[in-house]
């Protein structure tokens, strides 16, 4: 209803880059007019139980991701 003509839905590893970049190059001629990011890694547990390993994995596909999104849409 707001103008959208498609909709693509895609899974991928946005904390690689090498995915990342694949997703945003499959070929498609239509443009990328919006990303929306949603990287849900889960590792419930109380703060001072944290490690620096547990917050790496849970915070990479965040971080990572928004990086690589970043860098590889700028130009778009």
């Amino acid at each position: 209803a707001a103008g959208a003509a498609s909709v693509r839905v895609v899974a991928c590893d946005i904390a690689d880059r090498d995915q990342a970049a694949a997703v945003l190059s499959d070929g498609d001629t239509r443009p990328w007019t919006g990303i929306f990011h949603l990287a849900a890694v889960l590792d419930d547990g109380v703060v001072s139980a944290q490690t620096a390993e547990r917050l790496a994995t849970v915070w990479a596909p965040k971080a990572a991701g928004a990086a690589h999104l970043d860098e590889l849409t700028r130009e778009l």
